[in-house]
């Protein structure tokens, strides 16, 4: 393969914006065609980000032969039929998140992949960022010890509009499609695939979840517990506890650059008999007054706590593409960060909590 990499744009959105404004931070990339329904509105995105050519339909798109490789930011509705569009052109194809809307669509456009020989990875960008590479090693190396918990929230309110992306079933919306899926994903790239998947949600008037909780558990013991929103504010950070300490990720979960470690010792449980000396000392209310003051700063002591800052640069959706293009030029057809297998099993979680929600897509 040529040293540059000429990727196609399958979609004029936001997404497809914000990829090939990253695509400009990165060295041997180039954005060179992209594709719309719609072809004046084609042709204004390539003026706006200035991009050599536009085609006014898809097909067109995933036949052109001056692209190596397609980038898909159409509806999530679509995206199963653009990556067989893509793949059957023999385009190896990036396809943004969620892969699909459904286990049976990700699995088929992973079957055809496989079958042409084409590499195939699904867009979760938060993957690849400086800090997650970090903080798989740390988590690896033993920093906290055995990892035994992750909590992790995502949420922001958005004004409802019954025929947006975000709250529209016929062009898949929903919370967990939209924000759970990183939430799904970081679960599975620091605990595995989970034994049990239970939640609860809330639904939006158009009939989509537009808050949900859920609890992932693993037969060892290991918990994940999850929470998004469309509606409201969360803290929109993750906790990583292990027996020997925790790490917080800090906001924003999907883009992240600063994380705090926190070491700990394991604690004895103090006695508890009545009537004893020590007892008394500490029930006296000079002694408990001193302890509320006190006591936070010994905590502080008793631990260790270090702050991680590892930065990105640009806006951060470079990364998926430089590992897209480095797959491509090793000739992978799938990269060893972001599997396929994992992509469908991210899939089945969610069409488990889905089902145990009655939240259906037209045509499923």
């Amino acid at each position: 393969m040529a040293n540059t990499v000429r990727w196609g744009i399958l979609g004029t959105g936001i997404m497809a914006e914000a990829f090939v404004r990253g695509l400009a931070d990165l060295p041997g990339a180039e954005a060179s065609v992209v594709g719309s329904r719609d072809a004046e509105r084609a042709t204004r995105f390539t003026q706006r980000l200035s991009i050599p050519r536009s085609h006014g339909s898809y097909e067109a798109l995933a036949n052109d032969p001056g692209i190596d490789i397609v980038y898909i930011a159409s509806p999530n509705v679509a995206h199963r039929d653009h990556g067989l569009l893509s793949l059957d052109a023999g385009k190896p194809i990036l396809c943004e998140k969620p892969f699909a809307l459904n286990t049976a669509q990700g699995r088929e456009v992973v079957e055809r992949a496989r079958q042409q020989g084409l590499f195939c990875m699904e867009a979760m960008w938060t993957r690849f960022l400086p800090l997650m590479a970090r903080l798989r090693d740390l988590i690896r190396d033993g920093i906290i010890g055995q990892v035994q918990m992750l909590s992790a929230q995502m949420g922001y309110p958005f004004i409802y509009d019954p025929k947006g992306r975000l709250f529209d079933p016929a062009l898949g919306g929903g919370v967990l499609l939209d924000m759970g899926v990183y939430l799904v994903a970081l679960a599975f790239d620091l605990l595995g695939p989970p034994d049990e998947v239970v939640g609860r949600c809330s639904k939006a008037e158009t009939g989509v979840d537009d808050r949900f909780a859920a609890l992932l558990g693993y037969a060892d013991g290991r918990l994940a517990t999850l929470s998004a929103s469309l509606t409201g504010a969360t803290s929109n950070d993750a906790v990583i506890s292990g027996s020997e300490g925790l790490v917080r990720v800090h906001e924003p979960i999907y883009r992240p650059d600063r994380m705090t470690l926190c070491s700990v010792s394991p604690i004895r449980p103090g006695t508890t008999g009545e009537g004893g000396r020590l007892a008394r000392i500490k029930g006296k209310t000079l002694v408990r007054s001193i302890k509320r003051r006190i006591g936070p700063l010994f905590g502080m002591l008793a631990s260790r706590w270090d702050r991680v800052v590892v930065p990105y640069d640009g806006s951060g959706y470079h990364y998926q593409a430089a590992e897209a293009m480095r797959c491509l030029r090793e000739g992978l057809i799938e990269s060893p960060t972001m599997p396929l297998d994992q992509t469908v099993a991210i899939l089945e979680v969610m069409d488990r909590l889905r089902a145990s929600w009655g939240v259906r897509y037209p045509g499923e």
